[in-house]
Order: C-alpha cells, then sequence, then structure tokens
C-alpha cells in the first residue's frame, strides 16, 4: 500500500485527466480499474492524488485568476456535461 500512495505527478495526472474528461467519479473508477485491469485502487488512496494535484495547481490557478480579473472583462461558457450511465 505504501508504493501505490507516492506516486509521480505524472501517474496522479493520468487519475485526474478521466475523471475529468469523462465525468467518472472515483467509485467508478475503482471498479473499472478492479475490473479491466484487476488492479484495486481504493477510492480514499485516488482523493489523496487528487489533493495533491489541487496543491501542486494552487499557483496556476492564482495566476490564471489574477490575470483574469485584472482583465476587466470576464465572459464564461459553460457547457453542460452529459451524464453518464450508471
Amino acid at each position: 500500500m505504501a508504493k501505490a500512495a507516492n506516486r509521480s505527478e505524472a501517474e496522479i495526472a493520468s487519475r485526474r485527466l478521466p475523471e475529468g474528461r469523462d465525468h467518472l467519479p472515483l467509485y467508478r473508477q475503482e471498479q473499472i480499474f478492479l475490473t479491466r485491469h484487476g488492479v484495486s485502487i481504493p477510492r480514499q488512496t485516488m482523493c489523496r492524488w487528487m489533493a495533491l494535484a489541487a496543491f501542486w495547481l494552487r499557483p496556476l490557478y492564482e495566476e490564471i485568476k489574477t490575470t483574469v480579473l485584472d482583465g476587466h472583462y470576464v465572459q464564461v461558457d459553460e457547457p453542460s456535461a452529459a451524464r453518464q450511465p450508471a
């Protein structure tokens, strides 16, 4: 378990991308890894990876936010995400 918890930035990013792209919650990713690959990655571990990714990306977020808000004009396009079948 200690090995599974100590992942590289690239491995953590690879976990983050499917969730954002496919809109899959962690419990579904956990099931997919187990059924497709026979690998058990607990949701708690993936959740820690998500928290680490957020921590690493916080400075980038702050810079983008400052730049956007300093522009005095903000336009947002928020397309809705299709729901994935359960």
